[in-house]
C-alpha cells in the first residue's frame, strides 16, 4: 500500500512509484486465485505507465 511519506516530490516519478505499488498489490491478489485478471491488469498498467513516461520525456 502506498504511503505519502514515500513521495519524492517529483510528480511523474511519484506517479510511477504509485502505479508500481498498485501492480505489486494486484500480483498479491493473483496469488489468492485471481491470476488471470491480475496479470492482465498489471500488463496493461505497465504498458500505459511506460508510454506516458516516454511521451513526457520527449517533450
Amino acid at each position: 500500500m502506498w504511503q505519502d511519506e514515500l513521495d519524492m516530490g517529483i510528480d511523474d516519478i511519484d506517479g510511477q512509484h504509485r502505479r508500481i505499488v498498485d501492480m505489486v498489490n494486484q500480483l498479491e491478489f493473483a496469488r489468492h486465485g485471481h491470476a488471470r485478471e491480475a496479470v492482465d491488469e498489471v500488463s496493461t498498467n505497465w504498458s500505459t505507465t511506460r508510454s506516458r513516461t516516454s511521451r513526457s520525456r520527449q517533450r
